[in-house]
């Protein structure tokens, strides 16, 4: 999806990892997952650095 002058939304595949509950130190498996990703447009960039 695409917002002229404010940015892109595309999905990004995160892959899966191995984690740890820090309170126990147990080691988790992390699923893959997709997740939205947010590319800023020029005209936003520009807003935000002036």
């Amino acid at each position: 999806m695409r917002l002229v002058g404010f940015g892109t939304l595309s999905m990004a595949k995160r892959a899966a990892s191995e984690g740890h509950n820090p309170r126990t130190s147990e080691k988790i498996e992390i699923p893959a997952a997709k997740r939205p990703k947010f590319s800023a447009g020029k005209a936003l960039k520009e807003a935000v650095n002036r």
